[in-house]
């Protein structure tokens, strides 16, 4: 059992090394790699003092480092990271600082790894650190659940798909967390511990390996430009680049009929709705409309947010094609991706919720027709 142990904590600690400085010197375009980097480093370097004990006083725990800087990752993915979200890495700074003193003056270690200071040792570095990490990874599922109706109205399935490793990857971490927490408070038994090392090892390592492969897969997401600037301050940039309109009409001039004629236009014209990665802020740069506008026009004319809006026109579309005999050698998942739908599931998903069948069913219904 010590050896699996071994070899698991191992295997969390040489990953999450490897991938963090690969993300840290990405080229990549993505800025929040480099905080997914660090968080990596941090997360797998609590390992060391498990697999070295003859490295005494190393400051590599970073107890007060894991979720702050995953925080900051979640920040910059929705391109809403300030330099003043550093401030939440003071404690890993304070945390680092007070236990580099004993690298370099050991004698202050030995008196601080007493009986006497027992008690300030496992609050501090047993029982505040999970609680203390527990606290942002509630914090990351509350803030998803407040900008999921932004999200909705500004990406398709594919883009709100992505997010929710990162719900899963919140979820493990308090799961991970309750049990430290709990075996601490009521000191297992030597043969419960062995389980308990057991799963931490087994869920550190794959932690390391979900969060690295969903990390690289993830796209920052320009939530923060429908916050960035007031409606008011949108309204007035698009009057003023739109001179020829009337400001005397009775509607406003971001909800004119003929702007939402161009976001159709644009759409039907280049079948846009087939790019996989099509979002509002694509569209908006496109027709040098602001987000803002583009979303409130489709919400006022179509009566739907931006990915119901693109969802449509992709059933649509793969209503037609299920009804050419020409795709008959399509299968459906070749027909969901022609239209635009990155997988099977979500293609059957939504063509059944916005026709009450599914391809399969409306396929055959129309051969029937045809007979």
């Amino acid at each position: 059992m010590d050896e699996l142990i071994k070899y698991l904590l191992f295997t969390c600690l040489a990953n999450g090394l490897i991938f963090g400085f690969i993300f840290i010197f990405s080229r990549s375009y993505e800025k929040a790699l480099p905080f997914l980097g660090l968080f990596l480093i941090a997360y797998s370097s609590i390992n060391f003092e498990w697999l070295f004990n003859d490295l005494p006083y190393l400051p590599i725990n970073f107890y007060y480092a894991v979720m702050p800087l995953f925080y900051l990752y979640f920040q910059s993915i929705f391109g809403q990271f300030r330099k003043k979200l550093l401030l939440h890495l003071i404690p890993a700074l304070l945390e680092f600082l007070f236990f580099s003193a004993f690298l370099f003056v050991p004698e202050w270690g030995d008196q601080f790894y007493t009986k006497e200071n027992k008690n300030f040792i496992l609050v501090t570095m047993v029982y505040l650190p999970p609680l203390f990490n527990s606290f942002y990874a509630i914090r990351i599922l509350f803030e998803i659940k407040n900008l999921k109706n932004l999200i909705l109205n500004s990406y398709v399935t594919a883009n709100q798909n992505n997010l929710r490793w990162i719900e899963v990857t919140c979820v493990i971490f308090l799961v991970d967390y309750s049990i430290e927490v709990t075996g601490s408070i009521i000191e297992f038994n030597s043969s419960l511990d062995q389980y308990v090392y057991t799963y931490d090892a087994v869920a550190s390592s794959f932690v390391v390996l979900w969060v690295a492969i969903f990390g690289m897969k993830q796209r920052i997401l320009r939530i923060h430009e429908l916050n960035a600037t007031s409606a008011k301050d949108e309204d007035v940039s698009y009057m003023t680049s739109n001179t020829t309109k009337s400001t005397t009409n009775s509607i406003r001039p971001e909800l004119q009929n003929d702007d939402f004629y161009k976001i159709k236009k644009l759409i039907e014209d280049t079948k846009l709705y087939k790019n996989e990665d099509i979002n509002l802020f694509l569209v908006a740069d496109l027709l040098k409309m602001p987000p803002k506008t583009v979303s409130r026009l489709i919400n006022h004319f179509a009566g739907k947010n931006f990915s119901q809006f693109i969802i449509e026109y992709r059933v649509n579309a793969a209503k037609e094609l299920l009804k050419n005999s020409d795709y008959d050698r399509y299968n459906l998942a070749g027909i969901g991706q022609e239209v635009g739908f990155k997988n099977k599931t979500s293609f059957f998903i939504n063509f059944k919720k916005a026709v009450g069948i599914t391809p399969l069913e409306y396929r055959k219904d129309n051969k029937l027709l045809e007979k």
